[in-house]
């Protein structure tokens, strides 16, 4: 197999790429909010990588090659399905040694979720493409969480830049069209923004956003035009109805940005403090002029805390059900599906399991559940579960992420979950994601036990999910005719740089390109934001 040229075309003082899995097992982190490696982790990228060197010397290919392969994906996945099926007391958790044996066909070991993902997957190129790629299915896959930052928006609020200035070099304009058009099978985005302060006439220090409203639809123009006018980028509005000039001035932004530069959504973040909920009268204010301009489509940060400038209290969402029922016409779509709700942190959150309505102050997605069913909500309704940074903290555990999808389907609908990756904010490449969540199933005895709908790639009900997750879904909400929009993207200039770069350079360039997260820094960050007030 030809060595990639993107791995041989670098000057000799260049620092040597990283010698790293597909599926990122490091510290996970969006600038809002740190996951650190556990040993389970490290033993799974150790494992991982004796797996792969093991794979590339049999078939005769250089290590480094073969992890950024198809087969480097499959190997991985494998690995998982194989650690997933031993104890908490096995060697591989305990001690990260390489196991003495491995399961035949790359199955669960007994385990219920699991990957997809035959053993020679890991041999053949043709077999691994299978496994992480579309089926043929020409996917519609609409990321409809996505970021970059602008330093320049924060020209007046020194401290946010100081606090995340590693993260802003990295997540830039230039970076956001590269990660998702050039190395990424996604068909459309929705960029949105983090949270901020507006800056007024009496106010113009200490104030700003990481990308303002401003920068949010110019970017969408200007990726719009590169693209050939394929319309592959809409924008939000951010909104902020507990800033400090208040609730009139929020809603005349509202009405300002709706008449003059055609927004898709309005994001919302009531978490941050002091906090706000949708169903008290700053929230409804909001949705009430949403639903009074036409524009019914509300993105709210639910669950995920950051740091010490989320409130518990109002980042949790039993709000979302009340509001829904009260604004049927209103589009409530969940952010990270309030993964972690009702903990401090991520790291003191308990995993995802099966939703349990005996549970007297339910957390993570299960708060969300609850939410909707005490207020009388059924599948299919109008609120929406989405996947940013939810999923990617939880991929590599493929029961949780089974709870995890199967719980969303079986309680909005299998209509009401929509695909968002939270990237460039997030250290996990957005392809990556999409491949692992191809190989995903969610096996016969889990859909029978908790009445899970099928997903995955081994039955045509599973197929269909996996695709309106991925896209389908999002294009409802957001009035998207995909089969046009396919033809369009499959046409545009951009696709037709991506095929060119994949055939002059190689294919799958972002596997060299994931990244660290720094502890340390995020603690310091947060004293920071502690320090100087700041949202974020």
């Amino acid at each position: 197999m030809k060595r990639f040229p993107w791995l041989t075309m670098r000057k000799k003082t260049a620092p040597e790429l990283p010698y790293e899995p597909p599926i990122w097992f490091g510290n996970k982190s969006n600038g809002e909010y740190f996951q650190a490696a556990t040993p389970r982790d490290r033993a799974i990228r150790k494992l991982v990588l004796e797996k792969a060197a093991d794979n590339a010397r049999r078939i005769g290919m250089d290590r480094r090659q073969f992890l950024a392969s198809a087969m480097g994906m499959t190997t991985s996945l494998w690995v998982l399905n194989y650690v997933q099926g031993c104890s908490s007391s096995s060697t591989p958790s305990s001690t990260g040694k390489k196991p003495t044996s491995m399961p035949e066909a790359g199955a669960s070991s007994g385990v219920d979720a699991g990957f997809c993902v035959p053993e020679e997957s890991m041999y053949d190129p043709q077999c691994a493409a299978a496994v992480v790629g579309d089926g043929g299915r020409n996917q519609f896959i609409f990321d409809v969480q996505t970021h970059w930052f602008n330093k320049a928006d924060l020209a007046n609020y020194p401290a946010y830049t100081q606090s995340f200035g590693p993260l802003f070099d990295i997540a830039t304009e230039d970076n956001y069209i590269n990660t998702f058009f050039c190395n990424s099978e996604v068909s459309m985005v929705a960029l949105t923004s983090w949270p901020g302060i507006s800056c007024t006439a009496t106010r113009d220090l200490g104030c700003g956003y990481p990308l303002s409203n401003e920068h949010m639809y110019m970017s969408r123009d200007k990726i719009n035009d590169m693209s050939g006018n394929s319309q592959r980028v809409v924008s939000h509005v951010q909104i902020m109805p507990q800033d400090p000039s208040g609730i009139a001035g929020q809603l005349q932004i509202m009405h300002d940005f709706y008449c003059a530069h055609s927004p898709a959504a309005w994001k919302l973040y009531p978490g941050f403090k002091p906090g706000f909920k949708l169903n008290e009268s700053n929230g409804e204010a909001v949705i009430e002029q949403g639903l009074k301009l036409g524009l019914a489509v509300f993105c709210v940060h639910k669950g995920l805390p950051i740091g010490n400038f989320f409130d518990t209290g109002t980042n949790y969402p039993d709000d979302i059900g009340p509001a829904a029922m009260k604004y049927p016409d209103a589009k409530i779509i969940v952010y990270h599906s309030g993964i972690f709700s009702g903990s401090a942190s991520s790291a003191g959150a308990p995993p995802e399991g099966a939703y349990d309505p005996n549970e007297a102050m339910p957390k993570g997605v299960n708060a969300l559940i609850r939410s909707v069913l005490d207020a009388g909500l059924m599948p299919g309704g109008n609120v929406f579960g989405e996947t940013g940074t939810a999923y990617s903290s939880i991929m590599n555990d493929a029961t949780q992420s089974a709870h995890f999808f199967g719980k969303l389907m079986k309680y909005l609908g299998t209509d009401n979950v929509v695909w968002g990756t939270d990237s460039l904010a997030s250290n996990v490449s957005p392809q990556a994601q999409i491949e692992a969540f191809r190989a995903l199933e969610i096996p016969q005895s889990m859909m029978e036990q908790y009445g899970y709908p099928a997903l995955g790639p081994s039955t045509a009900e599973g197929r269909t999910n996996q695709d309106k997750i991925l896209g389908l879904n999002a294009s409802k909400i957001y009035g998207v005719d995909p089969e046009a929009k396919r033809c369009q993207v499959n046409t545009c200039n951009m696709t037709a740089l991506k095929r060119q770069l994949d055939e002059e350079l190689g294919p799958r360039r972002w596997v060299a390109d994931q990244r660290d997260a720094s502890y340390s820094e995020w603690l310091e960050g947060c004293a920071e934001m502690e320090r100087t007030r700041r949202p974020a």
